[in-house]
């Protein structure tokens, strides 16, 4: 149930995002501030409700912390910009781990965000 509605949050602040950012080149950090917290909420939520364990948790908040760290870095090496930064990390905190394979997706990059980083250098 959690994880639809994770996919559903996560599908929705993306096309605002991109909206915004079409319309007007940039993308207001409202998104970013609004969408995070509701991502935490709902692990707390999981949590509690005993849909996960600690472990889970603990799988969480590295998956985040990972994602936290490698999209800075991206960023300050320039591939990608401050909106980008603060997406990744936003959509890190919606959905950070896919639950039932247990496996940790700190990024949502898909093919052209890595062929985009190649083609830079």
């Amino acid at each position: 149930m959690f994880s639809y509605l994770r996919k559903a949050l996560c599908l929705i602040m993306l096309m605002i995002s991109s909206y915004e950012d079409f319309k007007t080149r940039e993308v207001d950090d409202r998104i970013w501030l609004i969408f995070s917290p509701i991502g935490i909420i709902i692990t707390f939520i999981e949590y509690f409700l005993n849909y996960i364990d600690f472990s889970y948790l603990i799988l969480y908040v590295l998956s985040i912390l990972i994602t936290i760290i490698i999209s800075i870095i991206i960023y300050y090496l320039k591939f990608v910009g401050g909106a980008n930064l603060k997406a990744l990390i936003s959509i890190s905190f919606l959905d950070p781990i896919n639950l039932n394979k247990n496996i940790i997706h700190p990024f949502i990059f898909k093919n052209h965000q890595y062929l985009n980083i190649i083609q830079r250098k």
